[in-house]
């Protein structure tokens, strides 16, 4: 897991398994969540 953020304005997830293959982006900010899955291409 990689967490990034920007101070007072977005948070940044990403989720990968072994040999760095990305599950999922998660993008936080004050008024929304977006995900995307990038195993399934969404």
């Amino acid at each position: 897991m990689n967490i990034r953020m920007q101070y007072d304005s977005a948070i940044w997830v990403r989720i990968g398994g072994p040999l760095n293959v990305e599950g999922a982006r998660i993008l936080i900010t004050r008024d929304s969540i977006k995900v995307t899955n990038r195993l399934e291409g969404r």
